[in-house]
């Protein structure tokens, strides 16, 4: 939904809309991207740790 917001249609974009970064960490081991940008941070969570964001 965030691409189609901004009128990005390119194949070389792509977008993960997940904020389990176990999820995020395996889909950037499984494309092996150039560059990954994540917006926004804070809200990222693990599993394996149970502490709250501050």
């Amino acid at each position: 939904m965030r691409a189609d917001r901004l009128g990005i249609n390119n194949e070389d974009i792509l977008f993960l809309g997940e904020t389990d970064i176990d999820v995020v960490n395996q889909a950037i081991l499984d494309t092996n991207p150039k560059l990954v940008i994540i917006d926004s941070i804070q809200t990222m969570y693990s599993e394996e740790l149970s502490a709250a964001a501050r």
